[in-house]
C-alpha cells in the first residue's frame, strides 16, 4: 500500500484546487464551453484563476483546448475520455466520504465493518 500513498498524491494535489472540480463539472453538465462561459457557469472565479486552472487541467490531460481559425480566433475546452474515468473514482470517494462522515456524526456503526484487504 505504501506505493499507493504516493502514486495517489499528484492526482489529489490536482483535485484539491478550490476550483477545480466545479470547473470539471460545468464541462460536464453543459459541455465544451468557451473562457466566458465557463465563467458564468462557475460562479465567482476569476478569470485568471480561471486560465491557469484550465491550463492544469489541460496538462492533467482531463480537458482539451479546441481552437477554431475564425477572426477572432473560437477557443473552447471541452472534457477528455480521462474524465469519466476519474468521476468515477470521485463517486466512490463521495461514497466513502458519506459514510464515514455519517459514522462521524454517531449515524452509522463502522466499527464491525472489516477492513478491506490491501
Amino acid at each position: 500500500m505504501d506505493a499507493a500513498w504516493f502514486e495517489a498524491e499528484p492526482a489529489l494535489h490536482l483535485l484539491a484546487g478550490k476550483w477545480v472540480l466545479k470547473i470539471l463539472r460545468a464541462l460536464d453538465e453543459k459541455g465544451p464551453l468557451r473562457h466566458n462561459e465557463l465563467l458564468r457557469n462557475v460562479p465567482g472565479i476569476r478569470p485568471a484563476v480561471l486560465s491557469e486552472n484550465l491550463r492544469r487541467l489541460e496538462a492533467a490531460q482531463l480537458i482539451v483546448r479546441d481552437v477554431t481559425a475564425t477572426a477572432p480566433p473560437a477557443v473552447s475546452y471541452q472534457l477528455t475520455a480521462a474524465a469519466p474515468r476519474l468521476f468515477e473514482s470521485l463517486e466512490a470517494l463521495a461514497s466513502w466520504g458519506r459514510r464515514h462522515l455519517a459514522a462521524a456524526r454517531g449515524e452509522q456503526d463502522l466499527s464491525t465493518e472489516p477492513a478491506p484487504a490491501m
